[in-house]
């Protein structure tokens, strides 16, 4: 596949240059353009701000990474396993491989990745692609428009690349989709940008997964916009494994409609600093949430996760789980959020983190917390931070094992809950970080 290179930028001061160059719809320019005077406006988060207390940026330089596109002439056709319903892969920018079952195109579905889809946008004016661009351009500035710091305003003005992944009413996929992020390079930045719609009724799984070289110090800056419409069923499911040089950003967001489920989840492995943060909004009477995670910090990483429940109707739920390990120097941060408004009785929310210390060296900070604004709600949070049980080691010595086979072992069983809670075509590739993680 031959590729056409844009111009190369580097440093924030290029940004306006940059939006120069950009070909896209009026509409998302317009939300790159509002991004960058949010940009502008922001200061650099510091450990004055709340959020940002435990983790330090003030020694990355945001202005070493060079940033751009390169334009693809044709993605190959890729290779699709029985058990999905389409892929798209990219090489940094460039978008390498797409392939999607043709029933689902000549159904509605839309999975392309963005330069792709503005020119169908372009292109096509039937009115199903048009429900499909008013529900792209309303999940992206729902998001863009709620940045409250300055490197995700700096996605949101300068995003490389991404997919738009659309499902129209009524339609039920049990094949997830797989999106796959390879990242390479020195001083690179990386900012991918996904958006899913799961329309009213529609049933539908996408896997993200993210990984690199072996080294290369690359900022990864990524938007998630997630949008359910009622009755909607979406399962967000991200596996992050970016080598040990790179400095890893994300910042998602849902917004759930009455009855809608969604469930999303994020494997943090990667990274030497890693922050992110994923927000839902509950919406609609009947919405339910589940986030879930597992992150495993070694060496000297740094990984502070955060997640908010935003309860913003009456009778709805949610859950959090997240389950983390810590060894050697690593030191992770986990911040919860519980938000009930004052218009959302009979809430239902729950919050919990868990976390292993698997040496002495190793920290785990976490920090789960509830905003409550009305009455008649249930809303309650837990967390523990433990160490190996020896008593547990004990009994597996008895039984033949190793100290070394026991304590993996126990560690693997810690979060095979966590990971049975995925789809089924992730879960062994999970596991086998975890080994890898913990060895």
């Amino acid at each position: 596949m031959q590729t056409v290179e844009t111009r190369s930028f580097t440093g924030t001061e290029s940004l306006p240059e940059f939006l120069k160059t950009c070909t896209e719809p009026t509409d998302v320019a317009g939300i790159r353009r509002a991004a960058h005077a949010r940009f502008i406006e922001l200061p650099w988060p510091s450990q004055r701000d709340e959020e940002w207390r435990r983790t330090d940026v003030s020694s990355l330089d945001f202005d070493a990474y060079s940033f751009g596109r390169s334009v693809p002439s044709a993605p190959a056709d890729g290779d699709l396993n029985d058990d999905e319903s389409g892929r798209i892969v990219f090489e940094n920018a460039v978008c390498s491989s797409l392939v999607v079952k043709k029933d689902l195109s000549d159904q509605g579905v839309v999975f392309l990745p963005l330069d792709r889809l503005y020119g169908l946008f372009d292109a096509n004016h039937s009115e199903s692609l048009a429900r499909a661009r008013k529900a792209f351009l309303e999940a992206l500035s729902g998001t863009a428009d709620a940045v409250e710091d300055r490197i995700a305003a700096l996605h949101y003005a300068a995003f490389t690349h991404g997919v738009f992944l659309y499902v129209p009413p009524g339609l039920e996929i049990a094949d997830p989709f797989i999106v796959e992020l390879n990242v390479s390079g020195d001083h690179v930045m990386c900012a991918p940008q996904i958006v899913a719609v799961a329309e009213k009724s529609s049933r539908v799984q996408l896997i993200e997964r993210i990984s690199g070289a072996d080294e290369g110090d690359v900022l990864y800056n990524e938007g998630i916009s997630l949008s359910l419409g009622d009755n909607a069923s979406l399962g967000f499911f991200q596996i992050q494994n970016l080598n040990i040089d790179s400095s890893v950003f994300s910042t998602g967001r849902a917004r759930i409609a009455r009855d809608a489920r969604l469930h999303h989840f994020t494997g943090q492995f990667g990274g030497m600093l890693a922050k992110t943060r994923f927000d839902a909004i509950l919406d609609g009477p009947g919405s339910d949430v589940q986030l879930s995670g597992l992150y495993i910090g070694s060496e000297d990483q740094h990984m502070d996760l955060r997640t908010v429940q935003v309860h913003n109707s009456p009778n709805a739920e949610s859950r959090t789980y997240y389950k983390g390990a810590v060894r050697d120097e690593a030191h992770t941060v986990f911040q919860g959020l519980i938000r009930v408004e004052d218009h959302a009785a009979k809430t239902d929310a729950f919050l919990e983190n868990k976390n292993l210390l698997l040496n002495d060296g190793a920290r785990s900070d976490s920090i789960p917390s509830l905003q409550i604004n009305t009455n008649d709600v249930r809303c309650s949070h837990g967390s523990t931070t433990a160490k190996i049980d020896q008593n547990q080691v004990h009994y597996l010595r008895t039984r033949g094992f190793s100290q070394t086979e026991a304590e993996r072992t126990l560690i693997q069983g810690y979060f095979e809950d966590v990971i049975d809670s995925t789809p089924e075509p992730m879960r062994d590739e999970l596991r086998e970080l975890v080994v890898e993680r913990i060895e």
